[in-house]
């Protein structure tokens, strides 16, 4: 509802209509959300609060309660890094294991509630799907692409129907691999890989066309071509290059958010012209740059990176109370 409220509000201002009361409401639920249900000694959204007796909260948050926030973009983005740490502390893994092919891969039980019910604690591909997204969106790309091809695995190559997007994994220990060619899936998927992976997010409400690419961290090449977009990336030594052609809103300004390879610019251009950039201050985990080009067809990005790589912070995954 906050993100419902919030784009009626954007709307209600293009068409001259009042935007206060679906603002004032957007406002409320935002602030009931962080008042009531963010825990900060904990760092993640709780998944409840009783509305009677000692009206608790409830902390053990479902899948579910961390991707839609995230989604919805009710956590900032330090919040939205939190929260997927929660789930990869909290949230049971399930090991993925393929005879003949290398990599550590896994799915998720959608909770850690027990006992088992049905809809609350499967190992759901829409509810794996989004997690991956979300993972995206808090801008930990490495995790979020092996969480979205560990369940691509699962699916399509694992299970008794090659090809498929089903609603259950058969690593769903009661349920078994259930209800194939599932809409959920599919529709989830497609969010993941092209505003995750390839990080197409177009705003035709503002003019602006988004597209920040969730790449792993150790690729050199990707593209991907649709009716409205195409994109061709590489990367040779410490240059990155991005090849972006649309055929829907020209008229759209191309916004640009990568992450560093290095620590430092050498030069940015685009169609060989140098361009301004800045640098992303709300980025956590890796430092991220910014550039908008001029509405076009067709662009030709070239970053130039110089200096070493960014320092990173490698952390345990626990600690014991009193340490530091």
């Amino acid at each position: 509802k906050y993100y419902a409220n919030k784009m009626t509000a954007h709307l209600a201002k293009i068409i001259g209509k009042d935007p206060l009361p679906y603002q004032s409401e957007a406002d409320k639920i935002l602030k009931a959300m962080n008042q009531q249900l963010w825990m900060p000694e904990k760092g993640w959204f709780a998944e409840n609060k009783d509305l009677l007796g000692l009206q608790k909260i409830h902390p053990a948050a479902a899948l579910w309660s961390i991707y839609h926030a995230i989604d919805s973009e009710i956590s900032d983005p330090f919040q939205a890094w939190q929260c997927t740490r929660y789930i990869d502390t909290e949230i049971p893994h399930i090991p993925i294991n393929i005879e003949g092919v290398a990599g550590d891969y896994y799915t998720l039980s959608t909770t850690n509630w027990m006992p088992y019910a049905w809809s609350t604690n499967n190992v759901a591909s829409g509810e794996v799907f989004h997690t991956a997204l979300a993972y995206w969106q808090a801008g930990r790309s490495d995790e979020a692409f092996r969480i979205a091809k560990s369940s691509l695995l699962d699916y399509m190559y694992l299970g008794s129907s090659p090809g498929n997007f089903g609603q259950l994994s058969f690593y769903d220990v009661y349920r078994g691999e259930l209800y194939r060619d599932f809409a959920d899936g599919i529709g989830i998927a497609s969010r993941a890989i092209m505003e995750g992976l390839f990080g197409i997010c177009p705003d035709a409400t503002k003019g602006k066309l988004l597209i920040e690419p969730g790449f792993p961290s150790d690729w050199k090449f990707a593209s991907i071509k649709t009716p409205d977009i195409s994109i061709d990336f590489k990367r040779e030594n410490t240059t990155d290059s991005y090849s972006v052609e649309t055929n829907f809103f020209n008229s759209l300004e191309l916004v640009i958010r990568v992450k560093a390879q290095l620590d430092n610019v050498k030069s940015v251009t685009v169609n060989d012209h140098p361009v301004e950039w800045k640098f992303v201050s709300e980025a956590i985990g890796q430092p991220k740059i910014e550039l908008t080009c001029q509405p076009s067809e067709k662009q030709k990005i070239r970053i130039e990176w110089l200096g070493e790589k960014p320092d990173t912070i490698k952390l345990p995954a626990f600690f014991a109370k009193g340490e530091k």
